[in-house]
């Protein structure tokens, strides 16, 4: 009987996990079409699983990220629908070599929700991607998109005191990587060791809200939403990809060399938003928030 209800205990978290993981997943994607949308200057959407049903609001999001003309039919008969879903299928499969594995037109069209979530997501990798981390990856000879982004993390936020990225999901959840990340490049915005006593959602929104009103990084996250025991990793990469088109990537190359990270980045052309780079070498030890004697620190400089 224990063994039982053990078990029952057990799919029940897991079930919560999933739906909990999904729900992230469902506002951060939301949030990232509508960035698309708005930059066209086009009417957003506010139901993700809803509003992309009948493919038109599909494919005016291709024409969006690919340039290209695509009138949807606009009858609103299911036929409709699927005939809109199709074409768009058919151009990211065609057009960009995306591979869509168990998801068909009548999958969206009924609302599906996982599958739904892993149709945008096929999107975002290939166009976030595409116009972000391609170049750098093919120059460096790396297939892998984690373990590119990884890297880069990692590289910029050496030294920072507690923060020690490992993966997209936990190292994140206390809102002292996202701090560390942006301060590496922009010490001149705030105090990275004011940040040290402040509760993890303090930290997280100061970070949020940093990147958006300063680096006109779109607002993906939400702070309550990576307090849970294992945030969405999808959700945190979608948004690092964000980061990593913005923030400059000067002389990473030559210090992945010397830091003994074997995933090297270097750098694609310096965002619009920012006119030029803080140089990253002024960043000391102590604004780490690390606590060195005045010694210590003439000593590593």
């Amino acid at each position: 009987m224990e063994n039982y209800y053990s078990k029952d205990l057990t799919l029940l978290k897991f079930k919560k996990g999933r739906d909990e993981r999904e729900d992230i997943q469902r506002k951060t994607f939301t949030k990232w079409i509508n960035s698309q949308f708005s930059k066209a200057q086009r009417a957003t959407i506010t139901d993700l699983f809803l509003d992309l049903r009948d493919g038109q609001r599909l494919l005016s999001l291709l024409e969006v990220l690919s340039g290209l003309s695509l009138k949807p039919e606009k009858g609103k008969l299911r036929v409709h629908h699927i005939n809109n879903l199709n074409r768009a299928m058919e151009i990211l499969e065609n057009n960009y070599s995306i591979k869509l594995v168990n998801i068909s037109s009548g999958d969206i069209v009924d609302g599906n929700q996982k599958l739904t979530l892993g149709l945008v997501w096929s999107i975002i990798l290939n166009f976030q991607v595409k116009d972000v981390m391609r170049n750098v990856m093919e120059d460096l000879g790396q297939t892998n998109l984690e373990r590119t982004l990884l890297s880069w993390c990692q590289l910029s936020t050496q030294g920072y005191e507690r923060v020690d990225i490992t993966n997209f999901t936990t190292s994140w959840r206390d809102g002292l990587a996202f701090n560390a990340l942006l301060h590496h490049y922009r010490p001149d915005l705030f105090k990275y060791k004011d940040l040290q006593n402040r509760d993890n959602l303090y930290r997280l929104n100061h970070a949020f809200q940093i990147a958006s009103d300063k680096l006109g990084i779109d607002r993906l996250l939400d702070a309550e939403d990576m307090t849970v025991e294992v945030p969405d990793k999808k959700s945190v990469m979608t948004y690092l990809m964000c980061m990593f088109q913005v923030l400059p990537h000067a002389n990473l190359a030559s210090r992945a060399n010397s830091s003994g990270i074997s995933d090297v980045v270097v750098s694609p052309p310096v965002s619009r938003k920012i006119s030029a780079e803080v140089d990253i070498g002024h960043v000391t030890p102590r604004d780490k928030g690390n606590n060195l004697s005045e010694s210590a620190m003439s000593m590593s400089s």
